[in-house]
């Protein structure tokens, strides 16, 4: 139930957030927006996605038909730690990560949310679930695994 909360209110957040923010139908992929319009609608096979690069750029909230259906942050090891840090500098303690199969190792799960966190050199991708689809961990996984690799070809392939 916790996590059905905590979607809920990403949820409503990011609806208020739609109108502000990006959503042009460009396809280029650019920080936080790393994985394309047109990739993302591909991955999660609708015919439209619309990507919202959030004001603390950091992350990028996608949506399908005006409904926000996934969060992709991309930071540096040190903000991802810092980020933690905050929650327990406010006296919340967090879950420890849990490791994921694939990138090599260096994929973690958060238990808070079920959401993917994968280290690709001096980046952490975190790919979070904002909307209710899919109800499956297992089917969550799989999909926020494609969304990550997607985000890391695509940082590579900018970095080289």
């Amino acid at each position: 139930m916790g996590r059905r909360v905590s979607a809920s209110v990403a949820l409503l957040f990011a609806a208020a957030m739609l109108p502000a923010c990006g959503g042009d139908g460009s396809s280029s992929a650019e920080p936080p927006c790393v994985v394309s319009e047109e990739k993302m609608a591909s991955i999660w096979d609708v015919s439209k996605m619309t990507a919202h690069p959030q004001g603390n750029g950091l992350d990028c909230l996608y949506a399908a038909d005006e409904e926000a259906v996934v969060m992709l942050g991309v930071r540096t090891p040190e903000q991802f730690e810092a980020e933690r840090a905050r929650f327990e500098d406010q006296g919340v303690l967090l879950p420890p990560l849990e490791p994921a199969d694939g990138f090599e190792g260096e994929a973690t799960v958060d238990p808070r949310y079920n959401s993917l966190n994968v280290s690709a050199g001096e980046t952490v991708v975190s790919v979070q679930m904002v909307g209710t689809e899919p109800a499956d961990p297992d089917e969550q996984l799989e999909l926020e695994t494609r969304i990550a690799q997607a985000a890391v070809e695509e940082l590579n392939s900018s970095a080289s």
